[in-house]
């Protein structure tokens, strides 16, 4: 699962990447395993983009991030992470 979060991740940069204003990309995990896993491997791909995107991470327990996931439309119910392109989660 993992492995394709990263590759999903990967082609949605890929059909983004047209973009002329800088898109923000939002990455949304927990402080824990799996999700720190994934943010570890997901981290290394973002800072090759970090030029044409604007990158931002929120921890979903952080209960300032509450409205923000409500309002992208994520899962209100446990999610271990998430990424936001624009206004599209994967």
């Amino acid at each position: 699962m993992k492995l394709r979060l990263v590759l999903i991740f990967i082609i949605a940069i890929g059909s983004v990447s047209c973009a002329s204003n800088k898109t923000d990309i939002s990455i949304f995990y927990k402080e824990k395993n799996p999700s720190q896993q994934v943010l570890a491997k997901v981290k290394p791909l973002l800072t090759d983009y970090s030029h044409s995107y604007k990158i931002h991470y929120y921890n979903i327990e952080d209960e300032e991030n509450s409205e923000l996931i409500k309002n992208m439309g994520l899962p209100e119910t446990h999610f271990p992470f998430a990424v936001v392109i624009g206004d599209k989660f994967f």
